[in-house]
This record gives structure tokens, C-alpha cells and sequence, in this order.
């Protein structure tokens, strides 16, 4: 369940950095909330991790999905040239 919960806060926060530019300095409301809340539901899935696996095994779990997801999302689903 340890990595369901690691898997979700990815998610959870490759949707609200693809979200903060879309919110224009958050003064949309819509995109605004999703950046909130994404980031909430993330740093508290984090929390749960963290409470069965150590902090480095999980930053190392972490980090390579978190990047490639963040690279996805960014460049491809927002159509930016790199």
C-alpha cells in the first residue's frame, strides 16, 4: 500500500505544478484550487510513506518517476517546445 500512496503523490503533484502556470499567478480561480489541492493531497500521501519507509529509500523512489511524470506532463500534455 506503501507504493500505491507513493504513486498517488506523484500524481497528485505533477497535477498541481501542471496546473500553477495555468492559474496565471493565481488569480484563476479554477486552476488555483486544483494547485492547492494537489499539493495538499501530495505532502499528505508523502506523510504517510514516510511513515513506513525511510526518507532516503523514499526520495529515491521518488525522484525518478517524479521527474519523468513532471517532464511528460509538462512538455508533452502542455504542448511546450523543449
Amino acid at each position: 500500500m506503501t507504493f500505491v500512496f507513493l504513486t498517488l503523490a506523484i500524481v497528485a503533484e505533477v497535477m498541481a505544478t501542471s496546473a500553477l502556470k495555468a492559474s496565471m499567478g493565481f488569480t484563476r480561480p479554477l486552476p488555483s484550487l486544483l494547485v492547492v489541492i494537489g499539493y495538499g493531497v501530495a505532502f499528505y500521501l508523502l506523510s504517510l510513506v514516510l511513515r513506513t519507509l525511510p526518507g532516503g529509500y523514499s526520495l529515491c523512489h521518488l525522484g525518478g518517476p517524479w521527474h519523468c511524470a513532471g517532464y511528460s506532463g509538462g512538455y508533452g500534455g502542455l504542448r511546450r517546445k523543449a
